[in-house]
């Protein structure tokens, strides 16, 4: 059971899709929290309540869910459609090896973050997170930069309360960093380029230095890796790699892949194949210990 957790536009999709891409459909699924808001779009509680609020949704339904799936059991579950802003019928979800729960509130009831084996949390610098918002929400549900901007601004207050402060239970947490500030008069500008730079801050307890040496060995200089005060180590990465050195990488470090019954994974180019990797050692770093005690 994974958790990945962040504010809206953070790319908690994007990194479930990639999850899945890695495992494949047979291996993996993914439920998403926004099923679990309280009302479909228009009603009249959402002038009371922004959706980060988790008065808003129905948390302890969730927790219903994760446990069910946890036991290995089929849940009946309903789909909020963001295109129609209304919720779908309930349609049957088996409980894959791999289940993800990606959503606003993924960690914020003690007892549902005790189900996960791995808690993600995703955290983009905050003007790339504003332009990422900006522009998914004028290109999918056709709205001005003005308004997203507003509703973010409306919904700050109840970010910083009910969603940043998950971070701290998370193991992993993913920011990506923009090279430049990305100034105001450019926020949603659809034919601006953004360089970004990755940094992925983990627990201590996951051992990287095999991996990191190999990734040196393939390009010096391009990842750092380095511990803090507080009990983590970071992973700073300059540029991604490509996807042919990810997949001999994978080949290496990810066995468990094969364990697992995965010969024929789909690698994404770019970040998202950094990221499956790093992920994917994580993941099976844990289930080896685990298994060993």
């Amino acid at each position: 059971m994974i958790g990945i957790a962040g504010d809206s536009g953070a790319g908690k999709s994007t990194l479930s899709d990639g999850l899945k891409a890695l495992f494949g459909e047979r291996h993996l699924d993914v439920i998403c929290g926004d099923d679990m808001h309280k009302w479909q779009r228009g009603h009249d509680r959402w002038v009371e309540f922004t959706h980060l609020d988790p008065r808003a949704n129905e948390l302890h339904n969730e927790l219903h869910y994760l446990r069910s799936l946890r036991q290995n059991r089929l849940i009946w579950r309903r789909h909020y459609d963001h295109d129609t802003g209304r919720f779908t019928e309930a349609h049957p979800i088996k409980a894959r090896p791999v289940m993800i729960l990606e959503g606003l509130h993924a960690y914020y009831l003690k007892p549902a973050r005790e189900l996960y084996d791995l808690r993600i949390f995703v955290k983009p610098a905050a003007d790339l997170l504003l332009h990422r918002k900006v522009l998914r929400d004028m290109r999918k549900r056709n709205y001005t930069k003005e308004a997203v901007i507003a509703a973010v601004e409306k919904r700050m207050a109840d970010s910083g309360k009910y969603i940043v402060t998950q971070e701290r239970f998370a193991d992993i947490v993913i920011s990506f960093v923009p090279r430049e500030a990305i100034g105001a008069d450019d926020i949603g500008q659809l034919d601006l380029v953004v360089e970004e730079k990755l940094r992925i801050t983990l627990s201590n307890a996951f051992f990287f230095d095999t991996l990191v040496d190999d990734l040196h060995e393939i390009a010096p200089g391009n990842v750092r890796h380095y511990y803090d005060d507080h009990d983590l180590q970071v992973l700073d990465f300059e540029h991604p790699y490509d996807i042919e050195d990810v997949r001999a990488l994978a080949e290496k470090h990810l066995d468990g892949l094969h364990d697992f019954g995965v010969y024929n994974p789909l690698w994404r180019p770019g970040w998202e194949g950094l990221l499956q990797l790093i992920l994917g050692y994580c993941i099976f770093h844990g289930w080896k210990d685990r298994d060993a005690a």
